[in-house]
């Protein structure tokens, strides 16, 4: 019988993965993405030491940092906003995004030095004052790329995003080979979001980007972001405490090596965030403005086999890592495969979590963001202080294994109180990682 729906639900997926282009974009794009990360790691690891990766991975953390504190929603404040295709609100918002990003290309400039000072890598200060360039031109983004995912027009951006993607990673290549440097990953951190200019205004459309200004947009936004920034900066602070921890008690050695397994684990967790928020957000969206009634039914029946699908695929992942990294990486990357089991537990979790948080703000829990975020953070302070302190580093990346466990528990109690979740099915997400992992695992250890 299991069998039976497991094989139902599998060909029930891949059915609907070609009636929903969003969904084949997503497909394809993080098939031949994740294949292109793949292939450029393996031959980049073989070509640097795995320092390299430390540094450029503290240095895509630092961006990641300093965007996080002053992310005021733009995505969400438009798909949710009335007139969100209007030309004077789109204007206002992609003023305001460039003028945030000159400040902290600025403010990362100006503490470039001491960041460096903090991990005691010297080169890492000037790495910074460099990729200040990322922050100057991502303000130059086009913002049609959120303004069309309110049509539900998804495909084109993410074919726009992996083309600018693969190129920059091709030319990285390219340079690290001759370079024999880490400089050319840290060029085509700069030119990704020159790719993303050029081609977001040949392909996306250049309409809604340009100077304007309306005060009272402005005070909407901020009203609005008083709810956002705060989950931003607990946010960064989960994201980010593993490496500030793991980079004070890590050799650089290792540390690169952990960045390294971040890199894969980032490709499926950017899968799952990309499936809820720009698969499942739009189209939940545009089902609560025009069919409220049949929402719960739709909801699962857009999301269900594939959630579970996707579950699966990644406990394998889980599972097959100790192998991965001795098929494809030497003896010096053998820790790698510790590390990227672990991680890959998030990813599997975000499938309920993600998707629940999606549901909830439509139903007016603007704070659910917040308070999922400091349930995380409450197990993540204690829970990694005290069992860094019992087990060392393996008692934090237990912790990082397990800080999606709260957030899942609150968001399907309050989805139950307002009757927009199905329990069982949600569990049954779960339960197929658990069967990818044992039957990788299993594989695994056979070899």
């Amino acid at each position: 019988m299991l069998v039976n729906k497991i094989t139902s639900s599998w060909r029930g997926a891949s059915s609907q993965l070609f009636k929903d282009s969003g969904m084949q974009a997503l497909m394809l794009t993080s098939f031949f993405g994740n294949l292109i990360r793949l292939s450029s790691n393996l031959v980049v690891a073989r070509l640097l030491s795995p320092e390299a990766f430390a540094i450029t991975g503290l240095a895509a953390s630092i961006i990641f940092a300093f965007n996080m504190i002053s992310d005021a929603g733009f995505r969400a404040f438009i798909l949710r906003h009335e007139e969100g295709d209007e030309t004077y609100l789109l204007k206002t918002l992609w003023t305001i995004k460039l003028a945030r990003n000159v400040i902290l290309a600025v403010l990362m400039f100006v503490f470039s030095d001491a960041i460096a000072s903090f991990f005691s890598i010297d080169d890492l200060a000037f790495v910074l004052k460099v990729l200040c360039l990322v922050f100057i031109v991502e303000g130059f983004v086009p913002i049609g790329f959120i303004a069309i995912e309110r049509q539900n027009r998804i495909a084109r951006i993410m074919y726009v995003r992996f083309s600018c993607a693969a190129i920059s990673t091709l030319m990285m290549v390219i340079g690290v080979y001759y370079a024999q440097n880490y400089w050319p990953m840290i060029a085509a951190m700069i030119i990704n979001n020159v790719l993303q200019v050029m081609l977001g205004a040949i392909f996306i459309g250049w309409s809604g980007s340009g100077f304007g200004f309306q005060k009272s947009i402005f005070v909407e936004l901020m009203a609005w972001a008083k709810y956002i920034i705060p989950s931003s900066v607990i946010t960064l602070m989960l994201v980010q405490f593993d490496k500030l921890m793991l980079g004070k008690t890590l050799s650089v050695t290792e540390l690169g090596i952990y960045f390294i397994a971040i890199n894969f684990s980032a490709a499926a967790a950017t899968f799952t965030i990309e499936y809820a928020r720009g698969v499942l957000q739009p189209y939940f969206s545009l089902v609560y403005r025009e069919s409220p009634d049949l929402y719960l039914e739709k909801v699962y029946q857009k999301k269900q086999r594939l959630s579970m699908l996707f579950a699966f695929l990644l406990g394998m992942l889980s599972g097959g890592s100790y192998l991965f990294f001795d098929i494809f990486y030497d003896d010096r990357y053998a820790s790698g495969g510790l590390y990227l089991s672990i991680l890959l537990v998030t990813p599997i979790m975000t499938l309920v979590t993600y998707s629940s948080e999606v549901t909830l703000i439509l139903y007016g829990y603007l704070r659910t963001t917040l308070i999922a975020n400091v349930s995380r953070l409450v197990w993540f302070l204690v829970g990694a202080v005290c069992s860094y302190l019992w087990w060392g580093t393996m008692g934090l990346l237990m912790t990082i294994m397990t800080v999606e466990l709260l957030p899942a528990i609150y968001m399907v109690l309050r989805l139950v109180s307002c009757r927009a979740v199905r329990v069982g099915q949600e569990a049954i997400i779960i339960f197929m990682a658990v069967i990818g992992f044992t039957l990788s695992r299993t594989i695994s250890n056979a070899f």
